[in-house]
């Protein structure tokens, strides 16, 4: 949800339409890890050098060990690093 894109938006009942609405969706398919972007139009993948990669709406982007993303590129944006248990 948008709360979890960006920390500057918190979860309640004064939120607008658009922002309860899920916008990715995590899921476990034939032994690996996956996001699907659902509506978030900032989403960068981030390589080990820090260049930004931009994954677009519907794109499924495989979840690996180490890896960085960017959920939102607006003001308070959180940045993902990706952590896998026994990988």
């Amino acid at each position: 949800y948008a709360w979890h894109a960006n920390r500057r938006v918190t979860p309640g009942e004064r939120l607008s339409k658009e922002q309860h609405a899920s916008v990715g969706l995590v899921r476990f398919h034939n032994g690996k890890w996956y996001l699907t972007n659902q509506n978030m139009p900032d989403l960068k993948e981030i390589d080990g050098d820090g260049k930004h990669k931009p994954v677009g709406l519907g794109v499924h982007l495989e979840l690996r060990h180490d890896k960085k993303i960017l959920l939102s590129g607006e003001d308070g944006g959180r940045l993902v690093h990706v952590q896998l248990v026994g990988s």
